[in-house]
């Protein structure tokens, strides 16, 4: 997944290239409203989670089966596995119906320097859950979130931008040129198109995908 912004191809970048990682387990605790919630689809979810995070460890089997169709999880490499994922707590304090039958999770990821100590918070982030066939599965909230976007099909990348962003052709050109340019640079065998997000700042761009 590629970040831009606004409508310089070459401006400021973020670029997570989809790799598969192996990272430790993850402590993850929820506010008392959602622990010690009767609401049965709380509960459902808010296991959902409890179970992607505490299977998330070396030999953990098959930990995209949780997510909607196998679906990978963008969070994980939008951010340094290193600290996401082996450091720190997660602290989900609110599950929330949007639209469509749709629940997002905000989790705040952070680390305490010392038992008594104030938590760093490193990023606030967002998931969203569905029931389907019985069963809730996590959903990016970039996925859910997408069809409010403009979308532009091309031959290497997806891109997508907000509706207050005029792009011109020959920048959408230039951006899946960059890609193609990028992949044989490094010799990357590109077997999906990747999604290319444009955005205002940097900090849209993250919002996008579900991070603050």
């Amino acid at each position: 997944m590629i970040c831009m912004k606004n409508l310089r191809i070459y401006s400021t970048l973020i670029l997570a290239i989809l790799l598969c990682f192996t990272v430790s387990a993850q402590k993850l605790i929820f506010s008392p409203e959602i622990a010690l919630s009767n609401d049965e689809t709380v509960i459902s979810i808010s296991n959902l989670c409890n179970g992607y995070i505490n299977s998330y460890k070396e030999g953990a089997p098959n930990l995209n089966s949780m997510w909607y169709n196998g679906y990978e999880d963008i969070i994980k490499y939008s951010i340094s596995k290193n600290i996401f994922y082996k450091y720190g707590e997660q602290f989900t304090f609110n599950i929330r119906k949007i639209y469509d039958n749709f629940y997002e999770i905000n989790t705040i990821s952070q680390i305490n320097p010392t038992p008594n100590g104030n938590p760093i918070i490193i990023k606030i982030y967002k998931v969203c859950s569905k029931k389907l066939n019985g069963q809730f599965k996590l959903f990016n909230y970039f996925d859910v979130i997408k069809h409010t976007l403009n979308h532009n099909n091309e031959l290497h990348i997806d891109l997508y931008y907000p509706k207050s962003i005029n792009l011109r052709e020959e920048d959408i050109k230039e951006a899946d040129k960059f890609v193609e340019d990028f992949t044989v640079l490094y010799n990357i065998e590109q077997r999906n198109k990747i999604i290319y997000v444009v955005a205002n700042s940097i900090d849209e761009c993250w919002s996008i995908l579900g991070v603050t």
